[in-house]
């Protein structure tokens, strides 16, 4: 069975924050939307920063997690408060 789980791209990385861009296609993987757990259980090896990510449609967004690798919720952000 094909991996149908997001793919995005690590634009940013620092001791603060994980910015991300969601690659799609869409027709074949997840968005970083709809597969937010996925991707935060991806990252959660990493010590856990702040996550904001470029979704489909280009918006930015962070994915509010618990520290132990867990998707908690989205919350609107600004460019400035993701570092850009």
């Amino acid at each position: 069975m094909k991996d149908r789980s997001a793919k995005f791209r690590v634009e940013a990385f620092d001791p603060t924050r994980i910015v991300l861009r969601d690659l799609g296609p869409w027709d074949e993987h997840l968005s970083v939307t709809n597969d937010a757990e996925g991707v935060i259980e991806k990252l959660s090896p990493a010590p856990m920063q702040r996550v904001f990510c470029f979704d489909s449609a280009g918006s930015l967004d962070e994915l509010v997690h618990d520290n132990q690798g867990h998707f908690v919720r989205f919350a609107p952000c600004t460019p400035k408060e993701a570092g850009l």
